[in-house]
């Protein structure tokens, strides 16, 4: 029989030490991407009552659910009631306001303004127990060549909501998007650093999700030490898209979709490491 190779024992310490294995806990069952401006303290309820919608008019009852998916009678009663429960009383689990791809670049003053719009409707939904168990904003990338937009996105968001509501609710989550190169990750993560200075927070995850989508940051061991999650108190995740390794590898915008070959194998790369790739639907366009 063939010996375990040298090294192996002391290799696994460290990597359990790195990447201590994380406790099962809850996740969203998708993200829902929603464009600034046509974000309001409805936007839930709406996406909820059309679902719902839907639901009664392709899978009315137990005996639709039964036939469909051919599953015992039984249990499609038991789905058909779980299902009009869940949008019923939690149609979205994790809601992003985006100022990214959904919105696009808007002149300054008007993208200030959606900001401010965004925390009066947060606020609302808070006062309301509306809110997504995670919420937050998805800010335009470094990448984009202008951070000072993202930075204050970020801040008028950040004090709006706390300015309003008291603090930071439960849930809060940022994505910041298209890291691609390594200075990104320490920059963002000391800028998160400066926020939380002072930031009263109900409790949950703080600066939760940022999409690593870049080989040149991904998979480089020179970028390892911005990759430790651990240096960093409130930074909890790490999520690797898939458009990123499909375009470094040269894959036109039409082919860059999560099925393409050029994300595929970055994407099982990351699984087999222990990783999990975001579910998500973007906002309606």
């Amino acid at each position: 029989m063939p010996r375990v190779p040298e090294g192996f024992a002391g290799t696994y310490r460290l990597q359990q030490a790195r990447y201590p294995e994380a406790r099962p806990g809850w996740q969203p069952v998708h993200t829902v991407y929603v464009p600034a401006d046509r974000f309001s303290a409805r936007t839930v309820a709406e996406w909820g009552g059309q679902a719902l919608s839907l639901l009664k008019a392709h899978l009315a009852g137990p005996d639709e659910v039964a036939e469909v998916f051919g599953v015992p009678s039984g249990l499609a009663a038991v789905v058909h009631e779980m299902l009009l429960r869940k949008l019923s009383t939690e149609p979205v689990e994790d809601l992003r306001v985006d100022f990214e791809d959904g919105y696009g670049v808007r002149p300054g003053s008007v993208e200030d303004g959606h900001v401010t719009q965004a925390v009066e409707a947060i606020a609302t939904m808070h006062a309301a127990g509306a809110l997504p168990r995670r919420w937050g904003p998805r800010v335009k990338s470094f990448a984009d060549g202008d951070p000072e937009r993202a930075i204050r996105t970020l801040h008028g968001f950040v004090a709006g909501v706390v300015g309003r509501v008291g603090e930071l609710p439960g849930g809060f989550t940022v994505t910041f998007p298209n890291v691609t190169h390594a200075y990104r990750w320490s920059a963002v993560t000391c800028h998160a650093g400066g926020i939380q200075t002072g930031t009263k927070y109900a409790g949950g995850a703080w600066w939760d999700v940022r999409d690593r989508e870049w080989p040149s940051c991904s998979w480089s061991s020179s970028t390892s030490r911005f990759l430790c999650v651990g240096n960093y108190p409130r930074v909890k995740q790490r999520r690797g898209g898939d458009a990123g390794p499909a375009a470094a590898a040269g894959g036109a915008a039409r082919r860059r979709s999560a099925g393409a070959p050029g994300a595929t194998r970055p994407r099982a790369t990351r699984r087999r490491a222990g990783g999990r790739s975001p579910s998500s639907v973007a906002g309606p366009r």
